[in-house]
């Protein structure tokens, strides 16, 4: 598979805990990317997050040969992976008090060479950046995102919302979960940014897109959408993955 990648995660400027997570596949394909972005009282987001991270991807390795009818199937066994570990969270908090109340956001993308797929829970998101273009393919699933949606504020207005952060979904909070999934083709050049929201509450669209642009290498890329994230207040823990679809010489 002829791709590229780098990861970085940040616990910002005024958290005292990093409570996102972030986990890489070494499967050829697909190659497997998780981002999740926890919360919770105490240290409970980080366990959600991290424990979400782990039970997914150990469910996909175990299960993988259940998706060999290609992309769609694979689509489903991302969801699966998903449904699993929300039933691990769930039941962990009727385990141990101290976890009560845990959840986290969740997003899986699995690329192969000329198409991906990613399944979404929460208000992590997900983009594509093609050329000068950047589209989010994931929708949020929060409270202000529904009042966008029937009309009660904009969108510019919910940038500022006092409830931005309010989520109404997320995994280990209820008994069932339910994941949005999206097939995407992508061409050579293309970069996936997947990212929680201590990124894009600190950043335009616009901006992320330029910054990936400018930079000569994804590492750098991401090293700088953190540092612009923590220049513009840094006010929660930032996260980005960015996968590159290679140009071939």
């Amino acid at each position: 598979m002829s791709i590229e990648y780098a990861a970085l995660s940040d616990c910002g400027k005024t958290r005292v805990l990093n409570e996102d997570s972030f986990l890489v596949g070494n499967e050829d394909k697909p190659k497997i990317f998780i981002l999740a972005d926890g919360m919770g009282g105490h240290n409970a987001g980080e366990i959600a997050s991290k424990m979400m991270a782990d039970t997914a991807m150990d469910f996909l390795r175990e299960n993988s040969d259940d998706a060999s009818e290609g992309i769609r199937s694979y689509g489903r066994l991302l969801a699966a992976s998903i449904a699993h570990a929300n039933t691990v969270l769930f039941s962990a908090q009727a385990e141990k008090a101290e976890l009560c109340g845990m959840g986290t956001t969740s997003d899986i993308c699995a690329v192969w060479d000329e198409e991906f797929c990613v399944a979404h829970v929460g208000d992590s998101r997900v983009y594509i950046l093609k050329g000068e273009k950047i589209k989010q393919i994931t929708k949020d699933h929060s409270v202000v995102e529904m009042m966008v949606d029937n009309g009660t504020i904009t969108q510019q207005e919910a940038k500022t919302h006092p409830q931005r952060n309010i989520i109404t979904r997320a995994v280990g909070t209820s008994e069932r979960i339910k994941t949005d999934i999206s097939h995407q083709k992508w061409s050579e050049g293309d970069v996936i940014i997947m990212c929680s929201d201590g990124l894009t509450n600190m950043l335009s669209d616009a901006a992320i897109a330029d910054i990936v642009r400018s930079a000569p290498t994804l590492g750098e890329a991401a090293a700088n959408l953190v540092r612009e994230a923590n220049s513009a207040g840094g006010f929660d823990n930032i996260t980005v993955i960015l996968i590159k679809r290679q140009v071939r010489g």
